[in-house]
């Protein structure tokens, strides 16, 4: 088995999501791809189906968003009591509002996902004003130089600098 395989399958999405929601770049890493960590990507953990998960910290609050709950946005206070905001469009900034077809307490799917992509791919190539908002080339390029560098890390038992495109 390739030590690549997991995070070149999973680890690579969740890169992406890791990157695309703190709107920065991995600079650098140190990755251990034999060792058991609290951020782990895997293919053998039972009973999960595609659990990609992001959870983001604050001195004051914290969210968190899991793909096998993809309605729900968990609100952590520190001073109040802890929420869950599910998706309803009406309630959206309108920048986010346009990511979302089916009125609130109705589910999109994984296959929206690629409704959403295409619906602005489309977009773009007949009005070349609109803002690019879907994947491109240089995006899969980004995740093969951050998997490289994990390679090189683990291999190294160092840090090191994810080189930039």
């Amino acid at each position: 088995m390739s030590p690549s395989r997991v995070m070149a399958d999973i680890g690579s999405h969740w890169c992406d999501m890791a990157e695309h929601v703190a709107g920065e770049r991995i600079g650098s890493l140190c990755a251990d791809l034999q060792i058991f960590h609290a951020f782990t990507a895997s293919q053998v953990s039972a009973g999960r189906k595609n659990c990609l998960s992001i959870e983001i910290y604050g001195t004051r609050a914290s969210v968190a968003w899991n793909q096998e709950r993809p309605d729900e946005l968990w609100i952590g206070q520190r001073n109040t009591n802890n929420q869950i905001v599910v998706k309803d469009p009406s309630l959206l900034k309108p920048g986010a509002r346009s990511f979302a077809d089916y009125p609130g307490g109705h589910s999109e799917g994984y296959d929206d996902t690629f409704k959403q992509v295409f619906r602005r791919f489309y977009q773009s190539i007949e009005d070349g004003s609109v803002p690019v908002e879907y994947p491109q080339f240089s995006d899969g390029l980004r995740q093969l130089l951050i998997l490289e560098s994990e390679i090189e890390s683990n291999r190294k038992h160092a840090w090191v600098d994810v080189p930039r495109e």
